[in-house]
């Protein structure tokens, strides 16, 4: 079982306590703030917390942060929220994500998948403990964080969504986790955004001869377009479709056709990890859209032309 060092922390079920927990999942400490404790956090090697506290100006109840760096000794901050750590989320967790330490979290397809920035995920199943876990189908969990690392209540639901069938505690130190994340997703990320929000891929997309590769299926169905993969004539094509718009693309080649008329891609299409790639901006301006490249973030701005605040 890992050691995280510092011990683990979590909210307690009164609400008004943070309990430290250690790696077996037993309390070595407490602190009762007297006033509901609204989140918990652990960034930098200090230790947060958000508490509903009363302000002596205007009598009035507002959320207070408090920081610790032993789990003893408290102090409030100027802080509005629990900080987050430099190089976080660039999306918000969807539904069934769960946020802990900087990392996202969230269960599919029998997989614990795992994120350092919202957008691009990694499983965490060659990873032990849950390499060697009974195949379970946890539906939910809960996340401790802690200085170094964090454990994971999984949990697999019945059929009214509340009680518990099964559970397991996993934990995991953060090297292991950005270790993971690293192997998946080696050198400097490419991302796009479409009208200011992030677009996930199956794989990421690269820079490739100044131009931004991006998986054809993932771009496309963010626009909208329906897929089909065909042969025609012994050359592979990727048929993308919607509103009467049919773009045609030969894979492993510059060559295209949008509603029948012939034109040529920036560069070739081609096959990575088993996935199709093109070039971001060919696509998206084919798609209507309007194409930036921020270099600072390595990001590729799409904007739809028929946006309200054009």
């Amino acid at each position: 079982m890992a050691h995280f060092g510092p011990d683990l922390y979590a909210e307690s079920a009164a609400n008004t306590k943070v309990f430290f927990l250690d790696e077996n999942y037993d309390q070595v400490r407490q602190y009762d703030f007297g006033s509901k404790v609204l989140r918990v956090g652990c960034h930098g090697g200090i230790c947060y917390a958000q508490v509903q506290a009363m302000d002596p100006d205007s009598g009035l109840s507002a959320p207070a942060v408090f920081a610790s760096e032993d789990g003893e000794r408290w102090e409030e901050t100027d802080l509005k929220s629990i900080p987050v750590e430099a190089g976080s989320l660039k999306k918000p967790p969807l539904e069934g994500g769960v946020y802990a330490g900087g990392y996202v979290l969230r269960l599919e397809g029998g997989s614990l998948l795992v994120s350092d920035d919202g957008v691009y995920f990694t499983p965490l199943d060659a990873i032990p403990p849950y390499q060697d876990m009974i195949p379970v189908p946890y539906g939910r969990m809960e996340a401790y964080p802690g200085r170094d690392g964090m454990q994971l209540r999984l949990m697999a639901v019945g059929g009214d969504g509340s009680s518990v069938l099964n559970e397991k505690e996993v934990s995991y130190i953060n090297a292991d986790i950005d270790a993971a994340i690293a192997a998946a997703f080696p050198g400097d990320r490419c991302y796009a955004t479409l009208d200011g929000a992030y677009i996930s891929f199956d794989d990421p997309p690269y820079a490739k001869n100044q131009r931004v590769m991006v998986p054809l299926r993932n771009i496309s169905e963010a626009l909208g377009f329906t897929v089909e993969w065909v042969k025609e004539d012994g050359r592979d094509l990727a048929v993308c479709t919607r509103d009467g718009v049919t773009v045609r693309v030969e894979i492993g080649s510059a060559r295209a056709e949008v509603n029948g008329e012939a034109c040529a891609l920036e560069a070739p299409s081609e096959v990575l990890r088993g996935r199709t790639y093109v070039p971001i901006r060919f696509f998206s301006e084919q798609f209507g859209l309007d194409v930036d490249w921020d270099q600072a973030t390595r990001t590729v701005l799409l904007k739809s032309k028929t946006d309200p605040f054009t």
